[in-house]
């Protein structure tokens, strides 16, 4: 008559994996070098997952690095680093190409600071529009518009959906238009519905408190207006963030406008290169306890090798054969224990509200290094399956058909050698049964 609701399940990560998330840069490559150090370091203080490294778009204009930001991440060539393309990268792409409605737009939101790193002058700027794009485009590569063109404006993992602005609410996210993700503000921001995934945007500025709960996590704060550039990390269920501050370089990218060279130097953030391979470097894949499940003809160097052994000695070597196993197991599950109990070293633990459902709420006093962190317990973790995932399928011997020998699993590798048992001692007395029969026979 009367049932109980079943409490909403939090948003998750695939097991195995990490994801960072940035915020709009807006040419402030101090504050990203500083923000990229503190998420190598909380990445090494967690235990070795697939890391990704996602830029919300807006890397460009206002901040005094913008045309060595752009530079650098075109030249970059890495694997798990997502690149999306924000307002403000759309519109130089568009005035690159002539679109003089674009251009004039554009200016007045921090264009000046990207122009003048190119070598764009002051004098090419104030000229007629043609004139003007001329210069951009002798300036600005092509291929790195190129570049900028094709990024993509969303990408998905797990139960989040990464964005610049937003999406338009009431709309599938697979058929959201372009425009509402790289320019949308309401009704977005002000939307209650479920989006069907946990939307992770930029483009709004939150004063250096990030919009968190609800169905969305707002990350732009402010990184050039007010000095402070957030990243939200996100694993399994565990959501925390990591904030760099720094002084406002409003003035220094004003200044730079009225030293610009033809011949500008696009090399200073070069060094982000190396910094973002070295947290997305390849690590091992994470131990599970079911791996030492083996079949029983494995190589010789598995735990499970002498129940292979076991078959040839009776009874007695499958008494063996079975404590080696036992060891094995109990061995592998204490140390995956031990890995997934370790700590994140300095976390700083702030109350969060409840990611579906409740109300977005800023997170006051955010230090430099402030973690959110709703994990669920360590013992929770070790049997942890994420939402949207189901665990790997019990392998049986007939999913390898073909010539390899079947594989035995658990319970089945159990029953195997019961009936080994079974069989050895159905052979046993029938052989006893034969000797009897001669010695009963007349001669």
């Amino acid at each position: 008559m009367f049932s109980r609701s079943k409490p909403a399940s939090r948003p998750a990560i695939p097991f195995g994996h990490r994801v960072y998330a940035i915020g709009d840069v807006h040419g402030e490559g101090g504050l990203l070098r500083r923000l990229l150090r503190l998420i190598k370091e909380d990445n090494a203080a967690r235990r070795d997952l697939t890391v990704t490294l996602v830029f919300l778009g807006d890397l460009i204009d206002r901040g005094p690095d913008a045309a060595a930001l752009l530079d650098a991440f075109a030249r970059m060539d890495i694997d798990h680093v997502v690149t999306l393309k924000g307002n403000h990268e759309e519109a130089l792409v568009q005035a690159y190409r002539g679109d003089d409605d674009v251009l004039d737009a554009w200016m007045p939101f921090g264009a000046m600071a990207t122009l003048t790193g190119f070598g764009v002058t002051l004098k090419e700027i104030d000229s007629t529009n043609i004139v003007f794009t001329a210069a951009l485009q002798s300036r600005i590569d092509p291929a790195l518009i190129e570049w900028l063109d094709a990024l993509p404006s969303a990408w998905e993992c797990g139960d989040y959906y990464f964005t610049h602005a937003g999406i338009r609410p009431g709309v599938k996210l697979d058929e959201q238009a372009d425009a509402d993700l790289r320019w949308i503000r309401e009704p977005f921001l002000s939307s209650r519905k479920n989006h069907g995934k946990i939307i992770v945007h930029g483009h709004t500025v939150e004063p250096g408190m990030p919009a968190l709960g609800g169905n969305r996590i707002g990350i732009d704060t402010g990184a050039h207006e007010h000095g402070v550039l957030t990243a939200v990390g996100l694993e399994g269920e565990r959501q925390w963030l990591l904030q760099a501050t720094g002084t406002n370089d409003r003035d220094d990218a004003v200044a730079s406008t009225e030293s610009a060279s033809p011949s500008p130097d696009l090399s200073s953030m070069q060094d982000l290169v190396p910094l973002i391979a070295s947290i997305v470097a390849p690590t091992p894949e994470p131990v599970d306890a079911a791996l030492l499940l083996k079949s029983v003809h494995e190589p010789a160097d598995n735990p499970l090798q002498p129940v292979r052994r076991a078959k040839k000695m009776g009874n007695s070597g499958v008494v063996a054969a079975g404590f080696a196993l036992v060891l094995a197991t109990v061995g592998g599950v204490i140390a995956v224990r031990s890995k997934l109990s370790a700590p994140a070293a300095g976390d700083v633990t702030l109350s969060i509200p409840e990611f579906l459902g409740g109300p977005t709420a800023p997170v006051a006093n955010a230090t430099s290094e402030a973690s959110v962190d709703a994990r669920p317990s360590r013992k929770s973790a070790i049997r942890h399956v994420p939402r949207g995932l189901s665990p790997e399928p019990t392998p049986t011997s007939t999913q390898n058909p073909g010539g390899d020998p079947p594989r035995l699993y658990g319970t089945e590798l159990e029953n195997a050698l019961a009936e080994d048992r079974v069989v050895t001692r159905k052979s046993n007395q029938d052989e006893l049964s034969r000797q009897q029969a001669e010695r009963d026979t007349p001669k």
